[in-house]
């Protein structure tokens, strides 16, 4: 959604992003699939790229696939 969801990433494998997400609000817990739009903030701006063919692991985790090496990532360096 446009507000966006918060994700506490649990690892990275060989086969994907393995990540858990956190309860909104109201204490719910919303499900995604399919694919969503990662946006993390690190010390020099903003990366942003695609996770694709999110799905449901164990224990309530979601993985994902990472996005290939040559990917059109979006960077922006904070000014």
């Amino acid at each position: 959604d446009r507000e966006g969801i918060s994700i506490n990433v649990l690892g990275v494998e060989p086969t994907g992003l393995r990540f858990k997400v956190m309860p909104l609000a109201d204490g719910s817990h919303p499900a995604i699939i399919g694919t969503r739009i990662l946006v993390t903030y690190v010390d020099s701006g903003k990366v942003q790229f695609s996770l694709n063919n999110i799905r449901l692991a164990t224990d309530l985790s979601y993985t994902s696939d990472l996005p290939p090496k040559n990917c059109n990532c979006s960077t922006t360096q904070k000014l």
